[in-house]
């Protein structure tokens, strides 16, 4: 199981560290290159790869995390904007409330991420461990019988 991106994994161990955030802690975390949607991708690959999901019915879209990634970014981008009617790339739209307020929160998915990512790292030392014994060893056995 791998995470795509730095970024992802960054915004995804702020997830599982505080369980669960709002958009608008959320928004703060991220890294903004672009400041439009673009700048959600990482989220929304997040939420399509059932790292991370919401509780939402926004606008009554029950499903709306259901989208591909861009309009998943785009949805999310646009919840950023406040109650009221907006526009966004040539296309109304409306949000019902401060939607910067929803809760989105870590899966078990994540935290298995994070616990596989842990025992590969606990693999690794001890067998970097065992290979520099066996390396002392080895030396010390040539030293101590082959001249």
């Amino acid at each position: 199981m791998e995470l795509d991106g730095f970024e992802g994994f960054v915004l995804l161990k702020h997830l599982v560290e505080a369980r669960e955030m709002p958009l608008r802690d959320i928004y703060e975390v991220m890294q903004k290159k672009f400041h439009d949607h673009r700048d959600f991708y990482v989220l929304a690959s997040l939420i399509t790869g059932g790292y991370v999901d919401v509780a939402a019915n926004i606008n009554g879209d029950e499903d709306f995390t259901k989208r591909k990634n861009k309009g998943l970014a785009v949805s999310l981008y646009c919840m950023t904007f406040g109650k009221g009617e907006f526009t966004y790339q040539g296309l109304p739209g409306t949000n019902s409330g401060d939607l910067m307020d929803e809760i989105f929160f870590a899966t078990a998915k994540a935290d298995l991420y994070f616990e596989e990512q842990k025992q590969k790292s606990h693999e690794r030392i001890i067998g970097l461990t065992i290979a520099i014994f066996i390396a002392i060893f080895a030396g010390w056995v040539k030293s101590y019988f082959g001249h």
